[in-house]
């Protein structure tokens, strides 16, 4: 049908760190995030780094085709954490931005 361009893409809301930004279908979290200015700590954008680790406070997401979460294990995908980089939206997501081993090593070093 030629009327099917008119069709809207469905768009998400994504609350993160007190930000909302709009997801669109198909659309990584990241890339979401990054078009709107709001910094993830990112490296490799397939899955292997784990620097754009958030944990999913509430909604639901969708793994991208060939998702690579080799950078979470088994506790910390049951613990609610998933890989900005390889999620997309599949409803309104309420997200924070979780600290990598790395990142609390360095705070801990300086308050020491």
């Amino acid at each position: 049908m030629w009327f099917s361009w008119l069709k809207k893409t469905p768009v998400y809301q994504m609350h993160l760190n007190g930000n909302n930004i709009p997801v669109r279908q198909g659309q990584s979290l990241l890339q979401a995030a990054l078009e709107h200015n709001i910094h993830i700590q990112s490296g490799c954008k397939v899955g292997n780094c784990g620097l754009c680790k958030c944990r999913l406070l509430a909604g639901s997401v969708q793994p991208l085709p060939d998702a690579d979460n080799a950078a979470l294990n088994a506790t910390e995908q049951n613990s609610g954490l998933i890989l900005a980089c390889q999620n997309t939206a599949q409803s309104n997501l309420w997200l924070e931005i979780a600290e990598t081993k790395r990142q609390k090593r360095n705070r801990d070093e300086q308050l020491a």
